[in-house]
């Protein structure tokens, strides 16, 4: 039986291992991965500083 390969597939490959805490991305996507956390660290901070200085303090 042959399989194809898309990208459906992929996502669905890639989810489940995510939930699973996987480590596929960091093998295979080095660059994507170290790009993913720099966006969650940015997303962090951003969040950090608005609570920071929110109006009304």
């Amino acid at each position: 039986m042959e399989q194809s390969f898309s990208v459906k597939n992929f996502r669905s490959i890639y989810d489940i291992d995510l939930k699973n805490r996987g480590d596929l991305e960091r093998e295979y996507f080095e660059d994507a991965y170290r790009e993913r956390l720099r966006i969650r660290a940015t997303r962090r901070l951003k969040y950090r500083f608005l609570y920071k200085y929110r109006k009304g303090l």
